[in-house]
């Protein structure tokens, strides 16, 4: 049932790459959405698979919940998102590394990404050193939950940049499928939820509440600016 949430978010990202490759400019993506999305991609497929693939945390979920032993992990939502890892880095590298641009990273991701991967290291320390009794399980759970902060927060920049430069740069296809994303992940979660689904059959990997509720809002905002700045799109293709 969650199938269909990252497969439109996967097509979402080529529809960026796509958008990028066409114009061969980045003029009005923000590179604070690239670096999100970037980390999003890599923590959450680099979670999925220490769920999927390490037995190691299979035997420590096992040990944590004795009475739901088997950890829910799903091989197709693995898969799925290390393809989007993989398109994600394409558009980091074009942002950063391909294509010029007067933009900087915000002061706000810079904090928020050093903060998340702040306590990821001090968690590592641990670790490494047989403290605070950290495993692998923990680390997992905290890729796991520093691709939500940035799940949660892709798009906030992106409209920030839309409001400032007072256009929408990216396409409708984009918007439509960040669309049909969140509300088939909404749909699936509430369907799982009334219809009896215990938390622990639910894949570990799935976006939180709170994650598609900070995505609705954003993207609430998204939709009533393309609405406004649809006559500024065609100015600013050609830019």
């Amino acid at each position: 049932m969650f199938i269909p949430f990252d497969i439109f978010q996967l097509l979402s990202s080529l529809e960026v790459a796509r958008h990028i490759y066409l114009r061969k400019s980045i003029y009005g993506i923000s590179l604070d959405f690239a670096l999100y999305s970037w980390v999003w991609a890599g923590t959450h497929a680099l979670a999925n698979s220490l769920y999927t693939f390490l037995p190691t945390i299979h035997s420590q979920y096992a040990a944590r919940y004795p009475l739901f032993p088997g950890i829910p992990f799903s091989m197709s939502l693995t898969f799925l998102s290390l393809l989007q890892f993989c398109v994600c880095t394409v558009i980091a590298r074009k942002c950063f590394y391909g294509l010029k641009t007067q933009e900087k990273l915000s002061v706000v991701c810079k904090t928020v990404l050093g903060c998340s991967f702040s306590v990821l290291m001090w968690f590592f320390w641990l670790y490494c050193h047989g403290r605070a009794t950290i495993n692998a399980l923990d680390l997992a759970d905290c890729l796991h939950n520093i691709g939500s902060i940035a799940m949660a927060s892709r798009l906030i920049p992106q409209a920030s940049l839309n409001w400032f430069l007072d256009t929408f740069i990216l396409s409708r296809k984009f918007l439509l499928l960040q669309l049909f994303s969140v509300a088939s992940g909404s749909f699936a979660l509430l369907s799982a939820y009334l219809g009896g689904t215990k938390w622990y059959e639910l894949p570990i990997s799935l976006p939180s509440q709170a994650v598609l509720a900070t995505t609705w809002c954003a993207l609430a905002v998204l939709v009533v600016q393309r609405k406004k700045y649809s006559s500024n799109v065609i100015i600013s293709l050609n830019r």
